[in-house]
């Protein structure tokens, strides 16, 4: 018989090797710690890039397959220290080597204001965001650069998609009973990403998981992890049954018989569940229109929750085809969403390369806290309460049995 429960489902959607402490592939670590490497030499760059490409091979799935995506982010115009474009081109020529001839490089559009923002790139007319990409170096790289909710962008013959947003089905045990998720991911058959490791507001650290959580959902996925959509009662409609309110996972709907209901702003995880439910449709959910005067930190006790269900929804049929490569380098306090030039919070680590997202996250935040504590001033060591609230590993282990804990294999950059 088959297994129904919670734990079942998840079964099905995470493969083994990801739910056992025997089968998890080893994370792969460049360690470039007191090597004095300088990533702005540029034959120090391409030695750093044929290491990586050498790494890829070793840590990647037998089997991989076109159109592949190469998930980037690309920063904003003032940040200094996002991903050296370069490095991740290693990807491209490791990609060719596997067979794979269709790839592109490619990230969403934001949610706040910004060359990269949604409202400012709509469908057809993504000019601000391409602009940007080509000025920070992602041009000529092998592989063309697409906005991965904007078809517009797509390349005829290396990457092509039709839809800005793919709504995917989810489920239990996570919040939600869908997940939304930018149009590219549908006809991906491979998904290599590139994530820089920062300090993040809302998430303690950014890294692999909110690569994939934040970097692949489309506009409504990014609001309900950032919980900024909000239901919206039609009174012209609703009859008044009170089923969005017995039905909402939060309790976050007060109904009392004969009222319209009445939706308690601070538990709604802004899920959707209630417009689901709803089969008068009286239910729209609707987002914040000004980002500018929103609580950026708000839900972050249960932030790492919400994108370990989003990125399991999203990363269905992709994991056995899935490679990440975390560069722990030029590290700052926030991440390359924030349009300011940083200072690097401490010197360079290296990178890290594995199939285990989750396992890769977790040895960048240990080298990471292992690293300022030797080594950054008082001020950054003050910080590693914040560091170690990058802890998406617990939630992720009881709600998917998925297993965080693996090999690391040391490799020195030797420069």
């Amino acid at each position: 018989m088959r297994d129904e429960t919670a734990q079942g489902k998840a079964a099905r959607v995470i493969p083994a090797w990801m739910r056992s402490t025997e089968d998890t592939p080893p994370v792969y670590f460049l360690d470039a710690r007191g090597s004095g490497a300088n990533l702005d030499d540029v034959p120090t760059r391409n030695r750093v890039a044929g290491m990586l490409r050498e790494l890829q091979q070793e840590a990647a799935p037998e089997k991989l397959g076109g159109p592949a995506i190469i998930k980037v982010h690309i920063g904003e115009p003032l940040v200094k220290t996002a991903i050296i474009p370069a490095l991740a081109a290693s990807s491209v020529e490791f990609l060719k080597s596997r067979g794979v001839g269709e790839m592109a490089f490619g990230d969403t559009t934001v949610l706040y204001s910004s060359k990269r923002g949604g409202r400012e790139n709509p469908d057809g007319a993504v000019k601000d965001y391409l602009e940007l990409a080509s000025a920070r170096g992602w041009s000529d790289l092998g592989a063309p650069f697409v906005v991965l909710d904007r078809p517009s962008t797509s390349v005829p013959g290396m990457f092509e998609f039709d839809t800005g947003a793919l709504t995917l089905e989810a489920g239990p045990p996570g919040r939600y009973n869908q997940v939304f998720a930018a149009g590219a991911i549908g006809v991906a058959k491979s998904f290599i990403q590139h994530a820089h490791l920062t300090g993040h507001l809302l998430t303690g650290l950014a890294c692999c998981m909110k690569g994939i959580a934040m970097g692949i959902a489309n506009r409504r996925g990014k609001a309900q992890m950032h919980l900024s959509m909000r239901p919206v009662f039609n009174e012209h409609l609703c009859d008044m049954c009170g089923d969005c309110a017995a039905r909402c996972p939060e309790s976050a709907i007060e109904f009392n018989p004969g009222e319209l209901p009445v939706l308690d702003d601070k538990r709604c995880l802004g899920c959707g569940q209630c417009m689901a439910e709803c089969e008068r449709r009286a239910i729209e959910m609707k987002g914040l229109d000004s980002y500018a005067g929103y609580d950026w930190g708000r839900g972050s006790d249960t932030i790492h929750a919400r994108m370990t269900d989003y990125a399991v929804g999203m990363m269905q049929g992709l994991w056995d085809s899935m490679l990440h490569v975390a560069h722990l380098v030029r590290m700052t306090s926030s991440c390359d969403c924030y349009n300011k030039t940083l200072p690097p919070i401490c010197d360079d680590i290296g990178f890290l390369v594995g199939r285990n997202p989750f396992a890769v996250d977790r040895f960048a935040i240990e080298l990471l806290i292992e690293r300022i504590s030797r080594f950054a001033d008082d001020e950054m060591r003050r910080n590693i309460d914040i560091i170690r609230k990058g802890d998406p590993f617990s939630y992720a282990n009881s709600a998917y049995g998925i297993i965080s804990e693996a090999e690391l294999k040391t490799t020195p950059i030797g420069l």
